[in-house]
């Protein structure tokens, strides 16, 4: 039996084909997986999960157990996926189910990822779910990658009218923009030029600026951070089923990077709101935390040596292609 694991995102797509053992035969990526409303998203959707799948699969003839880990569309990315390969089973899940098994061996606990979006969802010892969070950019994504994004935007936008004072964000807002006044950035907005993934994009200079001791930047991570130990402490308090070793929290996604300024922030923000929590940094990318899912799934038994055998693999594949989502 062969191992199919596969994590898909509003940033991309990536798929690992391998053995149950945790070596890595094949690693491919393909484009983001979008909301099913959204105009197009069928056909795109498909076409991401074909290039990281074929990408993956070259050169392996299955059957393959296949685990889907997905931020939507998850029926539809199933069957996809049983057109593209000879699959004997195939599962499709949240993507906050592989998050959390990237960092405790599919164990129980709290995943939190943090993204273009965010969600947590809680995992008992007896297969209890709970889910909290992912309501989207429009309802909720408290200090995901589009709200830090926004609050940069704000940010610009008040300097420029004085109500707030010029700092190094709202200079790197415009720079990253290319514009020389917000009121450009208004036009584009309003005339639907200006899409989520570039406003999410604004994260990374919130964070460099934060790192140069801007205060306006400062203030925005800090924000985030609290609003994401809230959602992980609205977590916990729906799951009383976790209890000792399995009260764990485990971080992904790209603003909760590790050593990056907001998983700082959130590990003093969770120790403050959660002290019976403990942070556990996972060593696998959310695509691993996949595949050790499938591993199970299949039937097979996941310890530390297939871990870290998984770990080796994905660290050797070309890093651009194992990059967050």
């Amino acid at each position: 039996m062969t191992i199919l694991a596969l994590d898909g995102g509003q940033t991309g797509t990536v798929a690992v084909v391998g053995e149950p053992d945790g070596t890595v035969r094949g690693v491919g990526r393909g484009g983001p997986i979008r909301h099913p409303g959204e105009p197009g998203a069928a056909e795109g959707n498909a076409r991401s999960l074909a290039e990281a799948v074929r990408g993956a699969a070259a050169g392996s003839a299955g059957p393959f157990t296949a685990y889907l880990s997905l931020t939507s569309a998850l029926e539809p990315a199933a069957a996809t996926v049983r057109s593209l390969v000879p699959v004997t089973d195939v599962r499709a899940e949240s993507d906050a189910v592989a998050a959390l098994a990237s960092g405790s061996l599919g164990g129980p606990g709290i995943g939190l990822i943090a993204g273009t979006g965010t969600v947590a969802l809680a995992a008992g010892p007896a297969g209890e779910r709970v889910s909290r969070g992912g309501w989207g950019w429009y309802l909720g994504d408290e200090g995901s990658g589009h709200w830090i994004g926004q609050a940069a935007l704000r940010a610009a936008c008040a300097a420029e009218d004085g109500r707030a004072a010029e700092s190094p964000l709202s200079r790197a807002v415009r720079r990253r923009l290319a514009v020389a006044s917000m009121r450009a950035v208004y036009e584009r907005v309003h005339h639907g030029r200006l899409d989520r993934a570039e406003v999410a994009a604004l994260a990374v200079d919130v964070a460099e600026c934060a790192g140069a001791g801007d205060a306006v930047a400062i203030g925005i991570i800090r924000a985030a951070a609290d609003e994401l130990a809230a959602l992980v402490a609205a977590t916990a308090a729906a799951a009383p089923f976790l209890t000792g070793d399995h009260r764990i929290v485990v971080p992904a996604g790209g603003v909760l990077a590790a050593g990056g300024p907001v998983c700082e922030a959130f590990g003093a923000a969770l120790g403050t709101r959660l002290p019976g929590y403990r942070l556990a940094l996972p060593a696998l990318p959310p695509v691993g935390g996949a595949y050790l899912l499938a591993v199970r799934q299949a039937g097979g038994t996941v310890d530390q040596a297939v871990h870290d055998r998984l770990a080796a693999g994905l660290a050797a594949s070309p890093h651009e292609i194992l990059k967050g989502k």
